[in-house]
């Protein structure tokens, strides 16, 4: 996956104005999923200041890919104008998955994403569940469910409702409140058997609830994926049609405002939804989500399937131009799967702060008579589960 540089670069001898100037840096990085990427750039300066980068991105999930990466920045003493062509790709480097879903097949249900954490020796998975059929009434028919097991990996075991009828794309943090007690902050959307007007969080003291609803202050936000930062700042993304960056002038209730809008009409073209945002252990922005064009019927994996943006402060953005993974699956038995789609991506990073883990909704069943991300609400094909893919650390 592409990722923003941020090794040490050689300084300019010069500045632009200057009749010359050379500066080389090599960067080395390790992204999401840690995929390898070795760049070396070289800037020449004339009257302006031509700047080109060439990226070679070498990585493996289970089926090799080799890219390549031009980005170009033309500037002069007064203006920056930026030519950002990037086809650096970085694909994640997964370790086999578990044979077993995480929830939805042992369970006889169908299951559409969420996240876990870890707490008091277990781990407390927060997951869609639809009370009877398939995804296709995700819309009436879906609430949050508690779950837990001693491995991340599982198998879980089902507890209770969390959330009821109707509840959708829960997740949860965990932090601590004022006080240092304990705090489980579970966002979703719809209203959760909450009457509150508007957008709607719950919180517990506890993963196991009860959980209390409050009203969330968000101008808009479809599909709030919220981050903590580790100053205390509460930050959502949003899909309003392009994504968006909130973050949180209070409590993880708000007030929140918009801090960043990330460019549109990003180089893989598509609908991109579902974004999910963390920082990295080098402390850069990410967020990726689901992607897709209503091409491809069959031969999934071809597919668009993902998207990723990235970003040195929250605030800029730039879109990569590869996918930072794609729909086929080898599991811990050696076989190999292709999904129709693998959407809600969620990040579990470890206690180091690096990404170890992706959850994802996943619909299984290629050839279902229509295109590769439909399979999920087509009747007789709308079993979908809750899928974990390790990453290689």
């Amino acid at each position: 996956m592409t990722t923003h540089q941020t090794s040490t670069q050689v300084r300019e001898r010069t500045i632009c104005s200057q009749p010359l100037s050379l500066s080389l840096s090599v960067s080395l990085s390790v992204s999401l999923c840690v995929s390898l990427s070795l760049c070396l750039s070289v800037s020449v300066t004339l009257s302006r200041c031509l700047f080109s980068s060439l990226c070679l991105t070498l990585s493996n999930s289970h089926s090799l890919t080799l890219t390549l990466s031009l980005s170009l920045f033309l500037t002069n003493p007064n203006t920056l104008t930026k030519l950002f062509r990037s086809i650096c790709a970085a694909i994640s480097v997964f370790a086999p998955s578990p044979n077993q879903a995480i929830y939805g097949r042992p369970q006889n249900k169908t299951s559409w994403g969420g996240n876990m954490v870890h707490y008091q020796g277990q781990w407390h998975l927060l997951v869609t569940e639809m009370r009877s059929g398939g995804l296709i009434n995700w819309t009436t028919d879906s609430q949050v469910v508690h779950a837990v097991a001693d491995t991340i990996e599982g198998p879980y075991t089902r507890e209770a409702v969390a959330l009821p009828v109707p509840a959708h794309n829960p997740m949860v943090i965990n932090t601590t409140d004022a006080t240092g007690q304990p705090l489980f902050v579970l966002f979703h959307i719809f209203s959760g058997g909450s009457a509150l007007p508007g957008a709607v969080v719950h919180y517990s003291a506890s993963p196991t609830g009860p959980w209390q609803a409050a009203e969330l202050d968000v101008p808009s936000c479809n599909n709030p994926a919220p981050m903590l930062h580790a100053n205390g700042t509460w930050f959502l993304a949003c899909n309003e049609g392009t994504w968006e960056l909130y973050r949180s002038q209070g409590n993880f209730t708000g007030p929140y405002t918009k801090v960043a809008a990330l460019p549109k009409n990003p180089p893989l073209t598509g609908v991109w939804e579902d974004p999910f945002v963390w920082i990295d252990a080098r402390g850069n922005w990410h967020m990726i989500g689901h992607a897709y064009n209503e091409v491809l019927m069959e031969n999934c994996n071809k597919s668009l399937a993902s998207g990723h943006y990235f970003s040195p402060d929250g605030l800029v953005w730039h879109a990569a131009t590869a996918e930072p993974y794609h729909t086929a699956v080898t599991f811990t038995d050696g076989t190999t799967h292709t999904f129709a789609s693998l959407e809600r991506p969620k990040i579990i990073v470890n206690g180091q702060g690096q990404e170890a883990y992706i959850v994802f909704g996943a619909s299984p069943d290629e050839h279902c008579n229509n295109t590769c991300t439909r399979c999920k609400t087509t009747p007789g094909y709308d079993h979908t589960y809750t899928l974990i893919r390790p990453l290689v650390i």
